[in-house]
């Protein structure tokens, strides 16, 4: 898929090196867990993305530009079996995390808009949900801004996080004369 500055794709056994940087940064990792994931942890993480577009239709992408064909992230959607809140079990999870180096250039928001349209036109599946630490400020203002609403706080490795959730179906355009 394509957006004016960038390439989602689905991950490649070529995408490894990059993903491994990414999830050993401590800085990257520091608001989603304690300590930064290992290779075979990152090896994991991109098997069951890709085992998640076979078995499901839909997953994660990996972000990059097209100019340069640079890596800069991961987002998509997943089925992860966490538990939840009542009302909140089943639905896809929305994802989204960023090399450092791809940090304040507006391209979560990019790679978001174009998922959230990929996953709107293509699946159906307009109720999706996304968690991510409260002191996340960076997640919670992409939230907001791909009209995620925050409906709770939840217990999630030992820390409280923002339970949000989009309803595309609520989402009205706004040039709509309806």
């Amino acid at each position: 898929m394509l957006t004016s500055r960038l390439i989602l794709d689905h991950h490649q056994l070529e995408d490894l090196e990059d993903c491994v940087s990414m999830w050993q940064d401590p800085f990257v990792v520091r608001l989603i867990r304690a300590t930064p994931f290992d290779r075979r942890e990152t090896w994991n993480r991109l098997l069951r993305y890709v085992g998640h577009w076979e078995l499901n239709g839909f997953g994660y992408w990996t972000i990059r530009t097209r100019a340069e064909n640079r890596f800069c992230g991961e987002l998509g959607f997943a089925y992860t079996h966490r538990e939840m809140p009542t009302g909140f079990e089943g639905l896809p999870e929305f994802g989204c995390t960023l090399a450092r180096s791809s940090w304040g250039r507006n391209i979560a928001q990019e790679a978001t808009q174009a998922a959230l349209e990929w996953m709107d036109q293509h699946k159906g599946l307009r109720r999706t949900i996304a968690i991510t630490d409260e002191a996340n400020r960076a997640a919670l203002a992409l939230g907001r801004s791909a009209g995620y609403v925050r409906r709770q706080t939840i217990p999630f490795e030992g820390r409280p996080f923002a339970l949000m959730e989009r309803d595309a179906s609520d989402l009205r355009d706004p040039c709509s004369k309806d």
